[in-house]
């Protein structure tokens, strides 16, 4: 990569330095700016929708406590406490006729209108789905519906006997989805009966939603707000218990909200506060920033607990929806931003340009027409920054090469005696070199020659060598045949020694036998005489044979001495071989070095006016 950089052009440089120098610098404060827009712009925005949570939140606590001091309302009427202690006396349901009237007439009246600036009337949903009584054994006495009467509530929240309880939110058989509160009629501690309000859900629907506004003074009035925000409530299980805005299938305790809220909203063991993920503070037990929904979006969520209800109001926008003006902005400012870089560097460049590139290329033409011999050029650059100075240098550089070349042409003529002096001496080198390779040539057969013939005289002492070891090996096998004659001599004297014993016994019979035995003695007589001549001439051989051995273990020691003297003789020649192998190839090398001087010469010799025409050609530059 390096490289391949220091192979482009100025052109090409400058404008990647000026982009690493300016744009990269300019990219790492764009995004640390946007980041921090982006961080402060997320606060503020979700601190709107905390602001708007809040509203909702003040308005949903005064619509329950609207509720809640209607149901007491019921519960503390005089004439509602006689009517039910005579019931309760009696058991007569026609006692009860009044208060089914009122529980009517209540349910009626609050459905209200009311009449906005204009003096329209403005239709609001009734808050109260039901209003109903329930004797002490929990049996419904009296409803604004009639269906109801009769239906035993005993095993239900309805059944509240101490005190007011609230009802979550569930559905019912009707398939609408309600919530309440049940509160004990007493007179004293005396249990007269219970009352209880059912709320539609759908109410605190278009309430959160933003179709019905404030409810200061009891009046409901519509107020709509965007659609991007979805603002529902989540029970204690997480399920919805408002419409969501963002979802045009029904939610209401079919759908689960967002699980961060839900998660803050059960940890009841938490108090004060903590700082959320975007570093925002707010109450332990309620949500305030970036997290994922159910279908793991990346959504803005705030939200406040209802906490007598288990309630958690949410507000919650996609970040693509909620934080799109920053990202419009931050688009925006990174634009700006670039472009700011790009005529920055361009006016960069105009001015390195200026400045920079076009006096360098009037420079290096410069060059290439001192390269080419213009030394009468001058440079027009006349600047006082660094390349001013560097083209009055290269200036000066012109001046002095021109100086150099007359000064060399002067110089040369005297080379031209000094060369003449050169080729003689060259031509007297030749000559010498010349006889000094004739002498190495001859001396190189001369060793050649040699060499045959101590190879020759080697070959030929190996053939003496082989014969007299083949003489050895004969006397060597005649010493043996003498051994095994002896051996015969030595049985042969065996026997002549019996025969003469045989003889004296023989005598010795014979005289015993008188002249019977005479011709018999005569006879071993000569028997004794021819044994002892076998003897003396057995003796004899012997003795002869033991010299023949000796002569012949003598002639073979002196084979053997002579086959050794053979063997170191082949020896000497092969070293001797070697050696005048040895001196012939540095003969070789010798003359091949002379021929080598020789051939120098001679190139000197044919080449030696090139000096003066390389002169030349320097003194025309």
């Amino acid at each position: 990569m390096a490289r391949m950089i220091d192979r482009k052009s100025l052109n090409f440089k400058i404008p990647l330095l000026l982009g690493l120098a300016v744009i990269v610098p300019l990219l790492i404060l764009t995004l640390l700016f946007s980041f921090e827009m982006s961080r402060l712009f997320v606060r503020e925005k979700v601190g709107d929708m905390m602001n708007l949570a809040d509203a909702k939140f003040v308005h949903l606590m005064d619509f329950l406590d609207i509720i809640k001091g209607e149901v007491r309302k019921s519960t503390d009427n005089e004439e509602t406490n006689k009517i039910l202690e005579q019931y309760n006396a009696t058991g007569d349901p026609k006692i009860l006729a009044p208060l089914q009237e009122e529980l009517k007439r209540d349910v009626k009246y609050l459905s209200l209108t009311h009449k906005n600036a204009f003096n329209q009337p403005v239709p609001t949903r009734r808050r109260f789905e039901e209003f109903l009584l329930l004797d002490t054994s929990g049996k419904v006495i009296a409803s604004s519906k009639q269906k109801s009467i009769g239906k035993d509530l005993s095993s239900t929240d309805y059944y509240a006997t101490n005190k007011m309880n609230f009802i979550e939110a569930h559905r019912e058989k009707s398939g609408k989805v309600v919530f309440g509160y049940a509160m004990p009629i007493k007179e004293g501690d005396k249990l007269l009966g219970i009352a209880i309000a059912k709320i539609n859900t759908d109410i605190i629907t278009m309430l959160v939603t933003g179709e019905i506004g404030n409810v200061t003074g009891g009046k409901l009035f519509f107020a709509g707000i965007g659609k991007n925000t979805d603002l529902y409530i989540i029970d204690k299980n997480g399920y919805m218990i408002t419409q969501s805005m963002v979802t045009k299938k029904n939610t209401i305790l079919k759908r689960k909200g967002s699980q961060e809220p839900l998660t803050r909203l059960l940890k009841t063991e938490l108090t004060g506060d903590y700082v959320t993920n975007i570093g925002a503070r707010t109450g332990a037990r309620e949500a305030m920033g970036v997290y994922k929904n159910r279908q793991g979006q990346q959504v803005a969520i705030v939200s406040m607990p209802v906490f007598q209800n288990l309630w958690s109001l949410v507000v919650e926008e996609k970040t693509s929806n909620a934080f799109s003006t920053i990202i419009s902005v931050k688009r925006y400012f990174i634009f700006a931003i670039l472009l700011v870089g790009i005529i920055a560097i361009m006016t960069s460049f105009y001015l390195i340009n200026r400045s920079v590139i076009k006096p360098l290329a009037q420079l290096n033409y410069f060059a290439k027409e001192i390269t080419a011999g213009n030394l009468e050029l001058q440079t027009p650059v006349s600047t006082d920054d660094e390349i001013g100075r560097l083209g009055r240098l290269l200036n000066e550089m012109g001046t002095t090469i021109s100086q150099s070349l007359e000064y060399e042409r002067q110089g040369r003529e005297s080379l031209e005696d000094m060369i003449a002096k050169y080729t003689a001496m060259v031509k007297r080198s030749k000559d010498q070199a010349l006889m000094v390779v004739n002498s190495v040539e001859r001396s190189e057969k001369v060793a050649g020659s040699g060499v045959e013939v101590i190879r020759a005289a080697a070959a030929s002492m190996l053939e003496i060598r082989e014969k007299t070891l083949s003489i050895a090996k004969n006397a060597n096998g005649l010493s043996s045949q003498v051994k095994k004659i002896s051996e015969i001599i030595v049985s042969s004297n065996s026997i002549t020694e019996q025969s003469n014993i045989l003889a004296i016994n023989a005598s010795i019979e014979a005289s015993k036998a008188g002249a019977a035995g005479k011709g018999f003695s005569v006879v071993a007589d000569e028997v004794g005489k021819l044994a002892e001549q076998s003897k003396q001439a057995t003796a004899r051989i012997e003795d002869i044979l033991k010299t023949i051995e000796r002569s012949v273990n003598k002639m073979v020691k002196e084979i053997e001495g002579g086959a050794d003297m053979a063997e170191q003789g082949e020896v000497l020649a092969k070293k001797t071989s070697v050696a005048i192998s040895s001196l012939t190839e540095a003969i070789k090398e010798n003359a091949a070095s002379a021929k080598r001087i020789l051939d120098f010469v001679e190139s000197v010799s044919q080449n030696r006016p090139e000096p003066i025409n390389d002169l030349k050609r320097a003194s025309n530059l």
